[in-house]
């Protein structure tokens, strides 16, 4: 039976260590090392010709799955547990995007004022992590909370992913893969980035307020100063936003039973006024220079 080599093991304080952090010598021979998955001790190879490993002393079945899954949760754990008696950050990284609501009611739908992966620091909102702690009908690997109620699971992955009911509880969580113990990087370099390794959800992706205060980034200026620049000024309105009351394709439709006031006859159907930024036949309507020259008030 060929013998399962791993990079990390467990020392006799019950922490984590990797193999490449150790140096042949007396006090390595004295130390004596354990298996995360099954437990039984493990011999550091430390030799020059091949790569340093840790192998069993004595042929054994192991999990691997079992050694991946509880090497990324218990070096979480650990690490995490350091940045917060250490003040240091942990990191999450997240598609994002800010709305900026400053010309919502002229434009009737918020700016996108930015929109890619944005950075928060765990630390500063979950202060208690747990290992396998119930919450609920749900017992998470580990368990982010604070003292206010609020709490993230993280969920190791290698060979299940977390159930259905799990997603759809509304419960935020970020779920590792873990194929190899090369995907505990993100972990060791306190820096989880939202991809195909990383999952998170039930995540708030979006955040609305004024950013702009007045002066859009886009180069559309709220406040007009002279009729000369108006019609400048709602052309690049049109080219900027696409919105079905710009479209010359709309009709609006007042009727009190309805939630849904624009109404395309190209497509036949209503829709909302955001519609527009995915539509394939949105034409922008000429006539709204006009209607808002006329709308908007003289200096």
């Amino acid at each position: 039976m060929e013998t399962v080599q791993y990079q990390y093991a467990i020392n006799s304080s019950g922490k984590t260590i990797n193999i490449d952090n150790l140096i042949a010598g007396s006090e390595v021979r004295r130390e004596q090392f354990k298996c995360i998955s099954c437990d039984n001790l493990l011999l550091p190879v430390l030799g020059q010709t091949r790569r340093k490993h840790f192998r069993h002393k004595v042929d054994i079945e192991c999990s691997h799955e079992t050694y991946l899954h509880k090497l990324a949760k218990f070096r979480f754990y650990e690490i995490y547990n350091t940045c917060l008696q250490e003040n240091q950050p942990f990191w999450i990284e997240i598609n994002f995007t800010k709305y900026c609501s400053f010309h919502e009611e002229k434009l009737l739908i918020p700016c996108i004022f930015s929109k890619g992966k944005h950075k928060f620091d765990l630390t500063q909102y979950f202060n208690l992590i747990k290992l396998e702690t119930k919450d609920g009908s749900f017992i998470p690997d580990l368990l982010l909370s604070h003292e206010n109620g609020q709490k993230i699971f993280v969920e190791i992955a290698v060979t299940h992913k977390s159930t259905l009911e799990k997603r759809q509880s509304e419960q935020r969580i970020i779920e590792l893969n873990i194929n190899s113990e090369l995907d505990i990087k993100p972990i060791n370099n306190k820096l989880l980035s939202e991809n195909e390794k990383i999952d998170f959800w039930n995540f708030n992706r979006e955040q609305k307020k004024d950013f702009c205060h007045g002066i859009c980034i886009n180069g559309f200026k709220n406040t007009i100063n002279s009729h000369e620049n108006i019609e400048n000024n709602a052309s690049l309105l049109l080219s900027l936003y696409k919105n079905c009351f710009f479209c010359c394709h709309h009709r609006l439709l007042v009727d009190k039973g309805k939630d849904i006031p624009i109404y395309c006859h190209i497509f036949k159907q209503r829709f909302h006024a955001k519609a527009a930024e995915n539509c394939p036949k949105y034409l922008p309507d000429d006539k709204f220079i006009d209607n808002f020259y006329l709308v908007t008030p003289n200096p």
